[in-house]
């Protein structure tokens, strides 16, 4: 994932398409595709507004909360509304964005913010 494929005028497909390119074999009905969709949102568009999050993404509200309730206690999420994805800038940015996936899903928890980002699992560290 790198700025080029990033731009102005995304919709569910248009974010489908780049999660796809990033992993071509994951399932869209997974929960994995899901908090992929809402990570990749928050990244365009801020997290804020979880409505507008639950309707680009098509994913319904309790979702979106969920997602993000995580997302915001690991500190992708700012309560100041910023979103660390530092990730899209990165070269090999994929495993930035899987990572928060992970910790979007509940399997990995995490603090720190860009560099400073560690993570591990509920029952102990994995860096």
């Amino acid at each position: 994932m790198n700025e080029e494929e990033w731009n102005d005028e995304w919709n569910a497909e248009a974010l489908k398409d780049l999660i796809l390119k990033s992993d071509p074999k994951v399932e869209p009905e997974s929960e994995q595709f899901q908090a992929a969709m809402v990570v990749l949102a928050a990244a365009l568009i801020g997290h804020e507004d979880r409505e507008r999050l639950a309707e680009l993404t098509r994913l319904p509200i309790h979702r979106v909360n969920l997602f993000g309730e995580r997302l915001m206690a690991a500190e992708v999420w700012a309560h100041d509304g910023s979103v660390d994805c530092s990730w899209h800038k990165e070269e090999n940015g994929d495993l930035g964005l899987w990572l928060d996936v992970l910790i979007a899903m509940g399997v990995l928890v995490s603090s720190g913010v860009g560099e400073e980002r560690r993570y591990w699992t509920p029952a102990g560290a994995v860096n």
